[in-house]
């Protein structure tokens, strides 16, 4: 005997496409002698279609020797793979029988599909009525379907309707499902079917979209706000306002336009305003310059955005416009002013400065509404009218003032205006002091009193009286018509430096008391401070320098200058050419005659420049 080594070795493959579910499945395959002996009566056995089906028969193989086969069967449905397996088998010299398997797993392809469909139920709903609708999802594949699910996009986005589930190809599921419809749902929304194959987990899905009737109400409102304040005429006129969505659906399309300056002029849009919605614009345009009031009118318009239907709003508002009332007054002083007691003549125009009419316009003299020089009349813009007039200017007066009024057509806003021209006044202080008599004791309190006395023309106020030891108010603030006086009292410690005087018998050391007392004041026409002064010697009146005027020149370059004086008083005037020179020079010396008094500098005319002062002789 030969020792022998028979084997066989049988292989399969699937095919390279893969086959639907209920195809044919071709496979393929090998066997070989793989041992050292021929082999014969080979044969090999698959198990599909059936068992023990033989596919492949050969007398014999040599050694290395190789043999190919096929074989085929029907794949079953809903299923994701198959298997086979095949069995060779060879005889050996001496009757000993070889086998070999190999099985083989296919993948078999497959059609995942799924399909649902929605059905409202019949009725026009409102928002926050029940909407209802139902449906079925079906496995429209050749594989089963896992975790099918299915959801809506109302009334939230994946609002569940049925499942997880799954579904056998060709198998379906009823669903019936309810919300509430919400504000500013057009209902229509979306159902949509999911789930997985479950071979190869892929995804399938499917959706509907249907509109279940839904009736709303849409509406919107539209305000209008003038300015803040009134606009000038002519001038740029600026409106605000808000348009809002007072409906249950959102408004798509949404303009605000303006009936001024020109019909159906632009004002916001186009814009989407959901319900509730409010947005604040705002508008411009020139205003003209012939009324008193703005009316214009706005529309708002906009489009449901369910059925497309329109809906308007308007709103008119009438703002007024800003008028300027005004009247000016033209008259001339006097050169020189008037002094109290003697008659005032004057005369000039009143004008309408205004840009809007002005009725009842009156002008009335310097005693006031009692004294009509000039109306009732009406003025145009720019239009003017004379007036004269003269009145005795009573004592203690500041100045000699005409008045008008008069109130515009528009808003009968009044208007005024008035000319001042000064009078000549001479505001002089004058105070005095009773001094204690003889000698006191130092350090003894010393008391005294005095006078305070208005003894100029014109009324001073904020008059006060200070003392010396200490230099404080000892009275005051009060008002001194002219003429009037006040009396005051203070008191002060006496001490040393003030005229000693020594007792030869006793050895006491006394003095002299001295004090000086000032007083202040201000006149109530120009606010010039007056002062004066007092000691225990007697009164000494101090009045401030006068107020100088200085008028045009004249002749041939000569200087003018006037100045209010007080009867009995001299005046000295004095000048130099420069504000650096330190001496001043006499001009002339006058005495006082309770006018006003004029000097006229000859020389001036030879200087660039000349500075003047007046001195009062104490």
């Amino acid at each position: 005997p030969i020792l022998t080594t028979p084997r066989i070795v049988v292989t399969q493959i699937c095919p390279i496409t893969p086959i639907l579910q209920g195809g044919i499945l071709t496979y393929s395959g090998t066997v070989s002698n793989a041992g050292n002996i021929t082999l014969t009566n080979i044969i090999v056995m698959s198990d599909r279609p059936a068992a023990n089906t033989v596919i492949f028969t050969r007398a014999s193989l040599l050694p290395g020797a190789s043999a190919s086969f096929s074989g085929s069967y029907q794949v079953p449905t809903n299923c994701c793979v198959v298997s086979s397996t095949v069995k060779g088998s060879g005889q050996g010299c001496v009757g000993e029988t070889v086998t070999d398997t190999a099985t083989r797993t296919c993948t078999v392809l497959t059609t995942p599909a799924i399909v649902v469909t929605k059905v409202c139920v019949p009725g026009a709903l409102r928002p926050g009525d029940l909407l209802t609708y139902s449906g079925t999802v079906r496995n429209s594949g050749n594989i089963t379907l896992i975790n099918v699910t299915v959801v809506n996009n109302f009334p939230v986005s994946n609002s569940p309707v049925i499942g997880p589930i799954t579904l056998a190809p060709g198998e379906s599921a009823p669903y019936t499902v309810s919300y509430i419809v919400p504000v500013d749902f057009c209902g229509t929304d979306t159902v949509t079917a999911s789930g997985l194959d479950v071979c190869t987990f892929a995804p399938v899905s499917n959706s509907v979209t249907s509109t279940c009737p839904v009736t709303f109400s849409p509406r919107i409102a539209v305000t209008k706000n003038c300015p803040a304040s009134p606009t000038q005429r002519g001038g740029l006129f600026v409106f605000t306002g808000t348009v809002s969505n007072t409906g249950d659906v959102t408004l798509n399309n949404v303009y605000v336009t303006n009936s001024k300056p020109t019909n159906n002029a632009p004002v916001i849009g186009p814009i989407t305003l959901a319900p509730g919605q409010t947005v604040n614009f705002s508008g411009s345009y020139i205003a003209p310059t012939c009324c008193c009031f703005m009316i214009d009118t706005l529309t708002a318009r906009g489009q449901d955005r369910c059925a497309g239907s329109n809906v308007t709003s308007t709103a008119t508002a009438v703002c007024p416009l800003l008028s300027n009332p005004g009247l000016a007054l033209i008259q001339t002083c006097p050169p020189v002013p008037s002094a109290m007691g003697s008659v005032y003549n004057y005369s000039g125009y009143v004008t309408n400065s205004g840009d809007v009419v002005l009725t009842n316009v009156f002008v009335f003299g310097p005693q006031g509404s009692s004294t009509v020089v000039l109306g009732p009349i009406e003025l145009a813009p720019g239009e003017i009218e004379f007036y004269s007039g003269s009145y005795t200017i009573p004592a203690n007066t500041c100045s000699a003032t005409v008045t008008t009024s008069g109130r515009d057509t528009c808003g009968g806003n009044l208007a005024t205006n008035s000319v001042s021209c000064p009078v000549a006044t001479t505001p002089v202080i004058l105070i005095t002091q009773n001094c204690p008599p003889g000698p006191v004791t130092n350090g003894s309190n010393v008391a005294y009193t005095g006078t305070v006395r208005n003894i100029g023309n014109i009324t001073l106020t904020n008059v006060f009286v200070f003392g010396s030891q200490p230099n404080a108010a000892i009275m005051g603030p009060i008002t001194l018509i002219p003429g009037a006086s006040a009396p005051f009292s203070g008191n002060y410690t006496a001490t040393g430096g003030s005229n000693p005087t020594t007792n030869s018998s006793t050895g006491v050391v006394s003095y002299t008391p001295t004090n000086t007392v000032r007083t202040t004041g201000m006149d109530i026409c120009q606010a010039r401070t007056v002062t004066a002064a007092a000691d225990c010697q007697g009164p000494v009146a101090s009045p401030s320098s006068p107020s100088m005027t200085t008028g045009p020149a004249t002749g041939e370059g000569e200087f003018t200058l006037s100045f209010p004086t007080t009867n009995g008083e001299t005046y000295t005037v004095q000048y130099k050419n420069a504000l650096g020179d330190s001496t001043w020079t006499d001009l002339e010396t006058v005495t006082g005659t309770g006018g006003v008094i004029q000097i006229i500098d000859e020389d001036s005319q030879v200087q660039p420049s000349r500075f003047y002062r007046v001195i009062i002789a104490q």
